[in-house]
């Protein structure tokens, strides 16, 4: 154990601490006895005397959306700051983007990052990445180049690295030395620098694959570990428990080391945002040691001890522990919590992939609802396997999924909420078997590639911008008594031809069908209100007929309307606003 911790200490107390990795079964050093003792003496002494005053440092301001600054985080509370996300890490927003916490301990012990009674036990003391730091942000653009406002395609710093101790002193095992590396920052989604493992408990980063490997996000791709520990054991990427027991030591690429990352093209040529076709490394090596800290039981081991079984009723392998409703869980590609009534929500997923499956059942219980947001912005995500009777799909839920191509809604849904499917630019077809009582607010905004929909009898209610810039759009089916036409609607759904609206709709919003430039035929069966702007820029609408108990036509209703040539106005009453029929140079006889 002496000649181990000199090498971490060595780490810490020289320049540069890494030197090629040492063949299988020679020593970690050749150092005298005396030199050892030397070293740790050293480096205790720099413990003991640490500095206790930290003088904060002001972070710059943000200029703009695309730049923004590392915040100082020492002499901080490790509970202070941050949020624990759905997928398990310790996450600081920044701007559109966020930044992902890394704690390392004085003794290699692992810092449980959702268990926030132990964060609030140690103190921020170091970080990688000095304060205003500049960190920079790329977004993502849709079919016609322009960008989203809240979805980043590349930031030049992922993680930090942070040291932190107990605020008491105590260490559980004997002190391991971390050099605090500052990582380069990626100049583009091309090129990638390895991270500082060494002195890192194996589980405070990575993430277990769903193919059973450890690995590391490195922008648009990731990277495979292989353990190679000094005690002879096999390290079983999917034991937690195990995992935690093991403090790296060295790393084959050091780093910094320069990660070279080419895409995947699509037959015009184009590169897929998130399709990596190859990169420089694929695998880092790492060498590790079983620390010397006494880890609290496992709760199944607690459960064993302290529950006495009736051996004659049951077995000890019936026994299963009591979770709480609302306690988040993982399975397979998703995360879930128990809700109330007996059945499961699913809340987001363990790791983005390219094919995810939500399945009809967890742990006996049915699959019934997806949370809000819970799938929001997994860019990486291209197809859905739903395998349950979903009846809520939550607000946000596919929010920002890019790369989804299509999506069945089952015919036990019953709620979809607002910005469900925002921004999925890449959704071609959407099968809605469900009966949803209404479209909410901005449900399929900036779908570009949609091309029809079919909406259900169920729907009474088209929220507001709830099909807005739909560009590629060029069909809907309402079968329904649809009663309302929300503000925004169908705005920018240029390539829409035709609609017609049922005999039960009361009212069209401001700006429902704004700059759909290609509808040429309107049917309206009932009495319906036009709102200001309803058809503004409709510049293929030929023809349209106003029913007798119509009560208004709003300002600039079909202004800019170039091909309108006829309007049929049955009733006298209708009220007609200001320049609802302006730039119409077709139009012979302008009602007043």
């Amino acid at each position: 154990m002496k000649k181990l911790l000199a090498v971490l200490l060595s780490c810490f107390l020289t320049i540069s601490c890494f030197a090629p990795v040492p063949a299988q079964g020679s020593d970690y050093t050749a150092l005298t006895d005396s030199e050892l003792d030397e070293l740790i003496r050293k480096a205790t002494a720099e413990r003991s005397g640490r500095q206790t005053v930290h003088i904060p440092v002001a972070v710059n301001p943000s200029p703009d959306k695309y730049t923004w600054y590392i915040q100082d985080y020492v002499g901080r509370n490790a509970a202070g700051f941050g949020y624990a996300s759905l997928g398990g890490d310790r996450l600081e927003a920044y701007g559109a983007g966020h930044l992902e916490f890394i704690f390392v301990t004085e003794d290699g012990m692992y810092l449980d990052i959702e268990d926030e009674a132990l964060l609030q036990k140690y103190v921020v003391t170091g970080q990688n990445l000095a304060p205003n730091t500049e960190m920079k942000y790329i977004f993502l653009r849709d079919s016609n180049g322009e960008e989203y406002s809240s979805l980043v395609d590349f930031q030049s710093h992922q993680t930090i690295d942070l040291t932190v101790r107990r605020i008491d002193g105590t260490l559980a095992g004997d002190p391991v030395a971390f050099e605090l590396i500052p990582i380069k920052p990626a100049p583009d989604k091309y090129t990638c620098y390895i991270r500082n493992y060494v002195g890192k408990n194996v589980l405070s980063f990575g993430y277990t694959s769903i193919g059973g490997d450890r690995r590391d996000e490195y922008g648009a791709t990731s990277i495979r570990f292989s353990f190679v520990a000094d005690d002879g054991a096999f390290l079983d990427p999917e034991n937690d428990d195990l995992l935690k027991q093991y403090v790296v030591t060295a790393q084959d690429i050091a780093p910094n080391s320069e990660m070279k990352l080419t895409y995947t093209k699509d037959s015009q040529g184009k590169e897929y945002s998130n399709l990596v076709d190859s990169q420089t490394y694929q695998t880092i090596t790492l060498y590790v040691h079983k620390l010397n800290i006494p880890y609290p039981e496992t709760a199944a081991a607690v459960m064993e001890t302290e529950t006495e079984y009736d051996t004659a009723a049951e077995s000890v392998s019936d026994a299963s522990p009591v979770i709480a409703d609302g306690t988040v869980m993982s399975h397979g590609d998703v995360l879930y919590r128990y809700t109330g009534d007996g059945k499961v929500e699913i809340v987001g997923y363990t790791k983005a992939q390219s094919s995810m499956s939500i399945p009809s059942e967890i742990d006996g219980r049915d699959v019934t609802r997806i949370a809000d947001g819970a799938f929001e912005n997994c860019t990486a995500m291209k197809s859905l396997l739903n395998w349950a009777d979903i009846e809520y799909i939550g607000a946000s839920a596919f929010k920002g999924c890019s790369g989804l191509k299509d999506i069945s809604i089952p015919g036990e849904t019953s709620f979809i909420g607002e910005s469900a499917f925002e921004g999925c630019s890449s959704l071609k077809t959407v099968i809605m078997w469900g009966e949803p009582a209404s479209i909410e607010k901005n449900t399929f905004k900036d779908c570009t590639r949609l091309t029809d929909i079919s909406l259900p009898g169920s729907v009474t209610c088209i929220g507001e911008s709830a099909f807005e810039n739909c560009s590629n759009m060029s069909t809907v089916i309402i079968w329904g008594d649809i009663t309302s036409i929300r503000k925004n609607a169908f705005r920018n759904c240029s390539s829409l031809d035709d609609v017609s609206i049922p005999s039960s709709c009361t009212v069209i919003g401001e700006s429902a069908f704004q700059g759909c430039t290609d509808l040429d035929t309107v049917i309206i069966w009932g009495d319906t209100n036009i709102e200001n702007s309803a058809f503004r820029g409709c510049t293929s609408l030929e023809e349209i007929s106003i029913t007798s108990g119509t009560d208004y036509i709003g300002d600039y209703a079909f202004e800019g309307c170039s091909s309108l040539e006829n309007v049929l106005l049955w009733g006298r009453s209708t009220r007609i606003g200001k320049d609802a029929f302006a730039n119409c140079p077709k139009l012979k006889n302008i009602p007043r």
